[in-house]
């Protein structure tokens, strides 16, 4: 069968060749018409497409006609006209910014709202657990010279504390808040815990071994408990040790450095480097003790061991024991060894070369000096007293210097003093020895006060350990004259107050007039007239006038 137009007859075989392309096949129309058209389909494969099946996410397909593939919406996976997306809403809970995602189970994840992280923090509330068996559970990266705190604790957005290392390298643990401890606390078998060491804010200061939990220390360091060193122990400053302490060891206290005794540093050791090159054992207030059985004293040059020669320095200078066995120095009783003489007060002298003697003529009570005889002297100066108590027997000197050092103050004198009464007296006053044998105060007024008794001037307080001024050149004071003072004009027993002096002679129904002395010189205020003492030759008269 042949085509008309064709290269195809029958009996002949087709040539090999290639399509021509679109529109090379040669095809029957609905007519039986012989027609150039295409391949139906199939890419230009060799066979024919029976039917589009939809695989897995897929809808649509058919055998027939156009058709169409659909793909499947599922979860996660929005299908819209021109796109696909994914919804991780389907499948993810608590979603929001920063939070990491974690898996609750196969098909879902959680966002979760204690563990963020916005690019450069990491966020966690709550709790974090590391476990395995790395030797290394946390690092913690430090940058060169980075001194930020690497560990940090906070309350409300303020910082408490840190654990750090800073740009030194030194490694610190710190409590930002203000006056506040750092606490080591270990529990203890019965479970209740104990702050074994605990830097205290307040005091800046730090306590090892507090058992009762201390919140104050007594020291920089205070040590609640017992302390052993095995190595060097140095202490710069002061060290206290108020419980028993061991040393197994030497104890080096440094030069010119004290170890010190007592509450109250009652007594110290030191070695002495500075000055003296020696030990030095300063006692208390009451001395030192030294017990044992028997004490021996390691002296000189070992081995001879011997004490070198030499010359005692003098009055005191032997060591001896007294009646308490306690060291006291001594001086060799009259230079023979003879035993003190005398009683308790008494002055001791050489008697005879090799003796001592005393007597009660001759006393000192730590205070007085009391001879009950002549005291003499090479001068008239040799000897010196107290004001109102002793003078000399030196002259007054007449020059413009007015009163000499004899009568440089109110109550200084020279002249004859009787000790006795033993009366309460008042200085510069005027007193009688009354018929009792003691001295009352003098006044013109009456003629048992004065008139015929003896009379003296109180030299001070008390009429037996100050005296009595019998006869003499006395300096008075200007507060006891009732008048005005004249030089060289007379003086007389005052009658108008007890006691004092006037110029005026008295003049008074059944006033005494009885004559004291002179008055030798008168001292006034510079730049006035107002008297302030006199020299007064004290010579009573023996006789008086009594008037009518």
């Amino acid at each position: 069968m042949g085509y008309a137009g064709s290269n195809y007859e029958q009996g002949i075989a087709p040539e090999s060749g290639t399509l021509a392309g679109n529109g090379s096949l040669v095809g029957l129309n609905a007519d039986g018409e012989f027609i150039l058209t295409e391949a139906p389909g199939g890419g230009g494969g060799s066979g024919d497409i029976t039917a589009v099946s939809a695989g897995n996410g897929l809808t649509g397909g058919g055998t027939t006609g156009a058709v169409t593939l659909n793909v499947g919406a599922g979860t996660g996976i929005d299908v819209a006209t021109d796109a696909i997306s994914v919804d991780v809403s389907d499948f993810l809970s608590n979603g929001s910014n920063n939070r990491i995602v974690t898996a609750v189970d196969a098909d879902s994840m959680n966002a979760e709202a204690n563990l963020k992280f916005g690019g450069a923090n990491l966020e966690v509330t709550g709790a974090v657990h590391i476990s395995g068996s790395g030797a290394n559970k946390l690092v913690i990266q430090k940058g060169v010279g980075d001194s930020t705190k690497e560990i940090v604790f906070t309350e409300n957005g303020v910082e408490n504390g840190g654990i750090y290392f800073n740009n030194s390298d030194h490694f610190f643990i710190r409590n930002e808040n203000n006056g506040k401890d750092i606490v080591l606390r270990i529990e203890n078998a019965g479970g209740s815990g104990k702050n074994m060491l605990r830097a205290l804010g307040t005091q800046e200061r730090l306590v090892v071994g507090a058992a009762n939990n201390k919140t104050t220390a007594n020291a920089v360091l205070d040590v609640d408990g017992s302390t052993t060193v095995s190595g060097t122990f140095t202490v710069t400053g002061e060290a206290s040790f108020e419980d028993d302490t061991d040393f197994f060891d030497d104890v080096k206290i440094v030069d010119n450095k004290n170890l010190l005794f007592g509450t109250d540093n009652d007594a110290a050791i030191q070695y002495d480097e500075a000055t003296q090159n020696r030990l030095i054992i300063s006692g208390s207030t009451t001395g030192i003790s030294i017990a044992g059985g028997s004490i021996a004293l390691d002296y000189g040059t070992v081995p001879s061991k011997t004490i070198s020669s030499g010359t005692a320095a003098g009055a005191g200078s032997f060591l001896a024991l007294d009646a308490s066995n306690v060291l006291v120095v001594a001086t060799p009783a009259g230079g023979g060894g003879a035993d003190p003489a005398g009683s308790d007060g008494q002055v001791q002298f050489n008697e005879g070369g090799s003796d001592l003697g005393a007597s009660a003529n001759l006393t000192w009570d730590d205070t007085n000096l009391c001879a009950k005889a002549m005291i003499a002297g090479t001068t008239a100066t040799t000897l010196t007293g107290h004001v109102g108590e002793f003078s000399t027997l030196s002259s007054m000197n007449s020059s413009s210097a007015k009163y000499t050092t004899q009568y440089d103050a109110v109550g200084k004198f020279q002249g004859d003093v009787l000790s006795l009464g033993n009366s309460p007296t008042v200085q510069n006053k005027l007193y009688y020895l009354s018929d009792q044998g003691h001295f009352g105060i003098a006044q013109a007024n009456d003629d048992d006060t004065g008139a015929t008794q003896l009379l003296g001037i109180a030299l001070n307080t008390n009429s037996s350990t100050h005296g009595m001024l019998r006869r003499g050149t006395i300096r008075i004071t200007g507060s006891l004259v009732d008048d005005t003072m004249t030089i060289g004009a007379p003086v007389y027993m005052a009658s108008g107050t007890a006691g004092n002096y006037q110029f005026a002679t008295p003049e008074k129904s059944e006033d005494i007039v009885r004559q004291l002395g002179y008055c030798l010189d008168i001292n006034t205020h510079a730049g006035s007239n107002q008297q302030m003492d006199m020299l007064l030759l004290f010579d009573p008269s023996d006789t008086y006038i009594e008037i009518a």
